[in-house]
């Protein structure tokens, strides 16, 4: 099933939250205890993303590091050739995970928000394509790639905020832009997630990679748990258009 949701809808729907009360939030903290990583996109050393966690988790960026105008100060351009590659910043085989941040395509085409493949071809991913959809992608070892709601988005025109919560424990993936719930998928699923390889706007689904995205992204953030709604809303306000 395909949803349809436009900037306007997810602007007029969206959560709202006093500017005062933004800083307040302990979810916004470089600190905060549930915070496995964070990448503003400002802090660089040649090639190489800072992570402005306490935790050190500096990435590398393939095919160059370039920065463009972000949502604060500077984002990564990801030029069709750019991936961010990591090893993930999670243990083996989490059960909860949040990955959040901003996004703006520069051309409709398939691409990938993300890509994680583990050694037994378990994988999450959530990807583009050229009719403006965005999917959220799950397969276990030896089955097909679950496919579940899809929803047709407008990520063209200004920086989107997506926020995906993984929580294997309650069957509940959830992807949210702008603070609304745009795809959730409640399908058992057996899969694992490795300690193989994760990268940022583009897949590896073998020996090489595919699905760079063209376009840009800023304010990445890892949790080692689902994010709540009220702290959802405080990551969207923080840097809201």
């Amino acid at each position: 099933m395909t949803a349809s949701i436009t900037s306007s809808i997810a602007s007029s729907i969206g959560p709202t939250i006093q500017p005062e009360n933004i800083a307040l939030d302990p979810i916004l903290a470089d600190d905060h205890p549930d915070l496995l990583a964070k990448y503003t996109m400002d802090n660089t050393s040649g090639d190489i993303l800072i992570d402005e966690s306490p935790n050190g988790r500096d990435v590398t960026v393939t095919g160059g590091l370039v920065t463009r105008t972000g949502i604060i100060a500077d984002g990564l351009d990801f030029s069709g050739a750019t991936r961010v590659t990591q090893t993930p910043p999670w243990g083996s085989n989490p059960t909860e995970l949040c990955l959040c941040g901003w996004v703006q395509l520069d051309v409709l085409d398939n691409g990938y928000w993300f890509g994680h493949r583990d050694s037994t071809n378990d994988l999450l991913q959530v990807r583009f394509n050229n009719t403006g959809e965005i999917r959220l992608q799950v397969r276990s070892s030896g089955t097909a790639i679950q496919q579940p709601e899809s929803a047709v988005v407008d990520l063209t025109t200004a920086p989107r905020f997506l926020r995906l919560n993984f929580d294997r424990n309650n069957d509940r993936i959830e992807l949210f832009l702008d603070e609304v719930s745009i795809i959730v998928d409640t399908t058992v699923w057996a899969g694992t997630i490795s300690s193989n390889e994760f990268n940022l706007g583009a897949y590896k689904p073998a020996l090489s990679h595919e699905g760079f995205m063209n376009g840009m992204q800023d304010e990445v953030r890892f949790f080692n748990r689902p994010t709540t709604a009220t702290e959802g809303a405080a990551l969207f306000a923080e840097v809201t258009p």
